[in-house]
């Protein structure tokens, strides 16, 4: 029988938080194909659902590698139609490194089971 992982346990709350995220973000999209006359207002019930949630990820804990990498992926969802991946040089270096931090979270195989680093080469 394996051991539960614990740090997994710990991040739950984080791990449904984000899959929600994920669920709100694919509502709104199909939302706007649906209805691309839509005023703000009315994809307001939808974006207030992402605001909230994009609240409750941020201030929640990541008790684990997993829940670091769960914020990551929240994080490039926001942003996956801007660049805050592209590390330019209006960046301060403090924002560069966040920014490359939360790319390589985000990344689905960062270690492999043997818990070996891989090379990810961009």
């Amino acid at each position: 029988m394996n051991a539960p992982n614990h740090s997994t346990t710990n991040d739950a709350a984080l791990i449904a938080l984000v899959a929600a995220l994920a669920e709100t973000q694919a509502a709104l999209a199909a939302f706007r194909l649906k209805r691309p006359d839509a005023t703000e207002e009315d994809r307001e019930p939808l974006a207030l659902r992402r605001d909230e949630l994009l609240d409750a990820i941020e201030a929640a804990p990541a008790a684990s590698l997993e829940g670091l990498k769960v914020k990551a992926r929240a994080l490039k969802a926001i942003y996956s139609d801007c660049s805050v991946f592209d590390v330019g040089d209006a960046l301060t270096t403090d924002m560069r490194l966040a920014s490359r931090i939360a790319e390589g979270l985000s990344r689905p195989r960062l270690f492999r089971p043997d818990r070996r680093q891989i090379s990810i080469r961009a």
